[in-house]
């Protein structure tokens, strides 16, 4: 698939829209037909701080990931894709709920909670780290994906995607190898790959950290003179891990013989920034680089039309979607995501295809970043997104300024105010409830994890 601008044809009036989601949550929801069979097998791949603009359908021209980008050219793909926070452990909570965080409790995944007035010098000074987990009272995918009779495996390679919170809800069988590469996943596939043949159907949900930092320099796919102006060595490096992770994700895919009629949906948790805004990582900052995910559906055989899709979608809709495909019927309001199935799906023109258009194009979309006590939110609709903080507010037209770098907040006064109204109506939401939370001890050893990751400084 080439490279191409999205247009944004159908940009209406900014609105909270979070109530107008859910007559349509359910609208394939209910006695879906999937295609070639009614119930898939199902595979979800979230790449862990993987950038969109990493592929051909968002720009990329270097061909990092051919493998991904032949399904993506095969499949249906969102440009106009968003995360609900930039931490791994509540977007990817979100992914696997279909709400966002104020809803399903996790604000924040592995970050040390200093039991005494010092700052953490070294291991021995931390008594534990206190996390919030998946409260339950809220379904999870794999878990509504096993009442239907779904096997359901996972294996996370990142620190944040365990037990502590709640990440291994609804699985037959999960595993969680912090350090291990794409390469020791494939291995370990390959050992289950006779009980994910026996499974009828079976629901398989990989999380896998390659691109995260610490980064390895793959020689295969390292070529320091492609770095752009501008980009820190570290890019370069970054790159090559995808191109790492590419041909691992292409293995498992031909050894476990996954055909056309497979639900494969990949996405990422957020993104990663290299000095876009001024920074490195993904700390406080809700810019497009961190902000902006892969979204990808394939599956031939399920009736889903190839095709590059302008519409802003987030994740809270990926739990819905996938439901939908499944045939499983979801409780009314329990979302904060729509089902996109007839717009993956349908005809173009089809009434409920155009119906689920202008729920997305009317509808406001959210991001939090949570941490020490600083609030950073971010609201989307109709092609604008607002940005707020405690070091300022933005305001940027994503439809001819896709990298953010016109701050119209002055020039667009009342888009300004309509977005913050948004945001305001989103922060009343009255669904904190009681938190969850989990006490975690902590050893040298999780620490240096920890450290590596950047969760953690002992500065």
């Amino acid at each position: 698939m080439s490279a191409m601008s999205i247009p944004h044809s159908r940009i209406r009036r900014i609105a909270l829209g979070i109530a107008a989601v859910f007559p349509l949550a359910l609208l394939a929801a209910c006695g879906a037909q999937t295609g070639g069979t009614e119930r898939p097998d199902i595979v979800l791949l979230v790449l862990d701080t993987m950038r969109a603009d990493s592929f051909a359908y968002q720009g990329e021209r270097e061909g990092l990931a051919p493998f991904l980008d032949r399904l993506a050219s095969e499949g249906a793909v969102f440009p106009e894709a968003f995360s609900s926070s930039s931490w791994t452990a509540p977007s990817t909570a979100t992914l696997m709920t279909g709400v966002y965080p104020d809803r399903h409790g996790v604000r924040q995944g592995f970050l040390a909670q200093v039991r005494h007035a010092g700052g953490v010098g070294n291991a021995a000074e931390v008594e534990d780290i206190h996390l919030a987990r998946i409260r339950s009272t809220v379904p999870t995918l794999a878990e509504s994906l096993a009442g239907a009779g779904y096997r359901t495996f996972g294996i996370a390679t990142n620190i944040n995607i365990g037990p502590e919170m709640g990440f291994d809800r609804g699985f037959d069988r999960f595993r969680r190898e912090e350090e291990w590469s794409a390469g020791k996943v494939a291995n370990l596939l390959a050992d289950w790959k006779e009980d994910l043949a026996a499974a009828s159907p079976f629901f398989l949900y990989l999380h896998l950290n390659d691109v995260h930092k610490p980064y390895d320099l793959r020689k295969k796919w390292f070529h320091a003179d492609r770095l752009e102006e501008g980009r820190p060595p570290e890019y370069a490096l970054y790159q090559s891990e995808i191109g790492y992770l590419d041909h691992w994700i292409e293995e498992m895919w031909k050894d476990l013989g996954l055909g056309e009629d497979t639900l494969l949906v990949v996405v990422s948790d957020h993104g990663e920034e290299f000095l876009d805004h001024g920074g490195m990582g993904h700390h406080l900052t809700l810019f497009q680089e961190v902000n902006r995910i892969l979204y990808l559906f394939h599956g031939p055989g399920l009736g889903i039309r190839p095709g590059v899709h302008a519409e802003a979608v987030s994740g809270i809709d990926l739990l819905p979607t996938i439901l939908s495909f499944a045939g499983v019927a979801d409780v009314p309001g329990a979302r904060d995501g729509v089902s996109l199935v007839p717009l993956l799906r349908a005809e173009a023109g089809l009434p409920e295809d155009d119906a689920l258009e202008r729920t997305l194009s009317e509808r406001t979309l959210f991001a939090h970043r949570w941490g020490n006590d600083l609030n950073l939110y971010a609201a989307i609709q109709g092609g604008w997104k607002r940005i707020e903080g405690p070091f300022g507010t933005w305001l940027y037209d994503l439809r001819v300024d896709r990298t953010e770098r016109n701050d119209l907040s002055k020039q667009e006064p009342d888009r300004l105010r309509a977005l913050g109204e948004a945001l305001e109506a989103y922060r009343a939401r009255d669904f904190t409830g009681p938190s969850e939370e989990t006490d975690v001890g902590i050893d040298d050893e999780l620490l240096r994890k920890l450290e590596e990751l950047g969760y953690v400084s002992r500065q």
